[in-house]
């Protein structure tokens, strides 16, 4: 989809000042915009729980974690050095079909769990981030924002809070027996994918990425009463020893999981 970026914007937003509150500023973009909050300090693993708020207006959308071979997935960079590390989480997303490819997203606001790791436990340190993304509508809009705050100035904030606590409840639950990615082959460049399914009747969508790989959208290729199988085109091989990290949605219901990136498959094999 960055063929489409066309770069109507060739400059990227880069508007921020610190706040004094355990949140960032608002950065307002072209079709929305976006903010970053914390709540409460570190755990005793070093974690600190936050959530990164994306507002979109009407008809437009961003991207999940893979977001195809041409899409911005959200990211953060830290820049400061009170943060060690930082990961971010994704709820269910859609599908999405368009003249530059298939791709998965969100077609509406979304808040995404972020989790930063501190040096020590029960800490909320100076936050100095820069998040990118891309916002698309007719064209995909790349935005590029440094978030910076210090966690510790409304740590107790309620709101923030909350916020943290729905974007993290938001997320698809643990795999289980009958609803889960339970086998996963690999024959040439394509991979197959078994899935169980808790609801004989209502459709699926199997979402799947793994680390320095690309596969296109998995396609639901038979499906029977509790189960499923999908294919999805091996673009780029990922890195030797990887996981395939998959989400599976039916209805209201998702679970993320993830299983090793299946071995090639012999020819003629069952």
């Amino acid at each position: 989809m960055i063929s489409r970026l066309a770069f109507l914007l060739t400059g990227l937003l880069s508007l921020s000042v610190p706040a004094l509150a355990a949140s960032s500023e608002t950065i307002v973009t072209p079709g929305g915009s976006v903010k970053l909050v914390t709540s409460g300090v570190s755990d005793s693993d070093g974690r600190l729980r936050g959530a990164l708020q994306i507002a979109l207006e009407p008809g437009w959308k961003t991207y999940w974690r893979d977001p195809g071979p041409t899409g911005i997935p959200p990211r953060i960079e830290l820049l400061g050095q009170e943060v060690k590390g930082v990961e971010i989480l994704f709820p269910a997303p859609r599908s999405f079909a368009d003249p530059y490819g298939d791709w998965a997203g969100y077609d509406r606001s979304v808040t995404l769990p972020v989790i930063f790791h501190t040096p020590k436990p029960g800490t909320a340190p100076l936050i100095e981030s820069e998040v990118m993304l891309g916002i698309c509508k007719a064209i995909c809009i790349p935005v590029k924002a440094p978030l910076v705050f210090d966690a510790s100035a409304g740590a107790e904030d309620i709101q923030d809070a909350l916020t943290v606590q729905a974007a993290f409840a938001d997320l698809p639950s643990e795999p289980r027996s009958d609803f889960r990615l339970s086998v996963a082959e690999k024959r040439g460049n394509e991979l197959l994918l078994r899935v169980n399914l808790p609801d004989p009747e209502i459709p699926a969508q199997l979402f799947i990425t793994a680390l320095d790989g690309q596969m296109t959208l998995p396609s639901l290729t038979e499906r029977d009463a509790t189960a499923a199988t999908f294919a999805s085109q091996v673009l780029i091989a990922p890195r030797h020893g990887a996981h395939l990290h998959y989400t599976l949605v039916q209805g209201d219901e998702a679970v993320a999981g993830t299983v090793p990136f299946p071995v090639q498959v012999a020819s003629g094999a069952d």
